[in-house]
């Protein structure tokens, strides 16, 4: 069955349009945020000189490292969260192809809750919001367009959409208490 993933429908029976972004684009997104790097011990070798190795959770614990693992390990989790957000906001942005309506069309009339609109000169940031808050609002339906956007970059198969979304949820709650 080759399912149509150029248009994706909320639970409330919106239908949004979607194109595909090339796969070097998502790689040059993710590239700005490299891996920190991995703790390392060096080890002398029998002919003279050190040869450096990486440290693993065990080498670590054994090594009286555990504070200095826990910080790489956190580390990695902030770095993933940033790179999650930062490719999800890019395929948001370019891969929905309806273009927001005017602050004035929105549900939500931000004057009467003492809330500035968005700017529309912010193109990024206005764009994203309205697609979180009058396309897709809740996590649900958020969840659900970006794991369909992966799906139409080619970053996952429909098997993996369902774990996208339980992390999508996981990270989104981890970035919205920090």
């Amino acid at each position: 069955m080759n399912e149509d993933l150029t248009a994706f429908t909320t639970d409330e029976g919106r239908e949004i349009r979607l194109r595909a972004v090339g796969l070097r684009l998502v790689q040059q997104v993710l590239g700005k945020y490299p891996e920190p790097p991995v703790p390392t011990y060096e080890v002398q070798l029998v002919g003279g000189g050190t040869q450096s190795f990486p440290h693993d959770e065990e080498s670590a614990k054994q090594s009286g490292l555990t504070g200095e693992w826990a910080a790489y390990r956190e580390s990695c989790t902030d770095s993933d969260a940033r790179k999650m957000q930062e490719l999800s906001e890019f395929l948001l942005y370019n891969c929905v192809i309806d273009e927001p309506s005017p602050t004035a069309e929105w549900s939500v009339d931000f004057a009467l809750w003492g809330l500035d609109s968005p700017d529309p000169a912010d193109k990024r940031a206005y764009k994203l919001f309205w697609i979180e808050n009058e396309l897709c609002p809740g996590p649900h339906n958020l969840s659900r367009l970006l794991g369909q956007l992966y799906q139409l970059v080619g970053l996952f198969g429909k098997d993996l959409a369902k774990e996208f979304e339980s992390f999508f949820r996981l990270t989104m709650a981890r970035l919205l208490t920090s």
